[in-house]
């Protein structure tokens, strides 16, 4: 109907004014160079913008807009200095974290590879993921990998560079809910809860306690061999409101008009994202427990992941030509090309997170 903006361009403009605040952000802060930031600083950025901000600032409540900024700055020695900004965080309002999930989980899986310490297991060595019961799938090749040869290194790759779900699933079942929860909350993120597999049907709270079967294989010979897992285990959501919007549609596809309920999925704090992020970019200036035990090839190919524009991938091979994932790509501003590490954000919207 002629005069109205339907729900999907709503969300595009909204997404572009978010954008446009990163860029007044990035912009301004470095006309500052290492000048101190003040604390109100992002506010005062959306108070002198009404023209563009004008309907975040005056109801930040209603858009539910969440940020955290960090200045980097490096001393004469190169060692980094952090300063983070915060605008209307707050621990206690529930979003769904949707792909930053596969974050934690990739430096999951590859640390696991290295406490192993078996001969011939690393990230390139083939991982077949099997099946025990209904709804599992399995994955014994991979079409879009080399030699159609599936191993942690490629899913690794998939979903750094595309967000790739299944890739984030097969990791989820080579873990467990229960070793990436009770990992994470030993490594003092205590607020991480990770217990489903993503864009898949037919999982329900009981299927995503089992995960599948997994050997990694060189060659014919199975070198590490794992059975299906259980995860017996209730991680507590955080006691917070978990009902979110005002309808939803359900797996019939009909529409309940009712807010949706999320206390059965995954959550991750804003703060905690931002820490993981830290963690993996600047691994030596975080507490030693919240470290993850990756060697220096490991942090060189996730760098290398999270870097990379889809059009830049071999295998696999995506037609793309000007995309990046908005959730996870968080490299195309924490390590920009040909400059020092300056910045990282993280920002919510609608309940989704934007990591840029």
């Amino acid at each position: 109907m002629q005069g109205q903006i339907k729900p999907s361009q709503a969300k595009s403009n909204m997404v572009k004014q978010y954008l446009l605040l990163l860029v007044f952000v990035f912009a301004v802060s470095g006309c500052f160079g290492q000048s101190p930031l003040s604390d109100n600083f992002i506010e005062n950025i959306l108070l002198s913008h009404p023209e563009q901000f004008g309907a975040i600032s005056q109801n930040p409540q209603k858009f539910e807009i969440q940020v955290l900024y960090t200045q980097i700055d490096r001393d004469a020695q190169n060692r980094p200095h952090f300063k983070t900004l915060a605008y209307n965080v707050d621990k206690n309002r529930y979003f769904y974290p949707a792909s930053v999930v596969k974050l934690p989980v990739a430096l999951l899986a590859l640390e696991k590879l290295n406490l192993l310490q078996i001969p011939g297991l690393d990230k390139y060595a083939r991982m077949e993921v099997l099946t025990a019961r209904p709804p599992q799938t399995e994955a014994l090749s991979d079409s879009t990998a080399p030699e159609y040869k599936p191993t942690l290194a490629h899913y690794i790759k998939k979903i750094f560079v595309v967000s790739d779900n299944d890739a984030y699933n097969r990791l989820f079942e080579f873990l467990g809910p229960r070793y990436i929860n009770e990992t994470l909350h030993k490594k003092g993120y205590a607020k991480a809860r990770i217990v489903r597999r993503l864009a898949v049907r037919g999982f329900d709270e009981e299927a995503n306690r089992y995960t599948n079967p997994v050997r990694f294989k060189i060659g014919d010979e199975v070198i590490y061999e794992q059975a299906e897992q259980y995860n017996p285990i209730d991680f507590p959501f955080p006691a917070i409101p978990s009902q979110k919007g005002k309808a939803y549609i359900d797996a019939k596809g009909k529409k309940i008009n009712q807010p949706f309920d999320f206390a059965g999925n995954n959550y991750l704090s804003l703060e905690t994202m931002h820490e993981l992020l830290k963690a993996v970019i600047f691994p030596l200036d975080v507490p030693a427990q919240k470290r993850f035990n990756l060697s220096l090839n490991d942090y060189q190919f996730l760098y290398r992941c999270m870097g990379m524009w889809p059009r830049e991938s071999r295998f696999p091979k995506y037609k793309e030509k000007n995309t990046r994932t908005v959730i996870l790509n968080i490299c195309s501003l924490a390590i920009p090309r040909n400059k020092p590490l300056t910045t990282s954000v993280f920002l919510t919207r609608w309940g989704w997170p934007m990591a840029l």
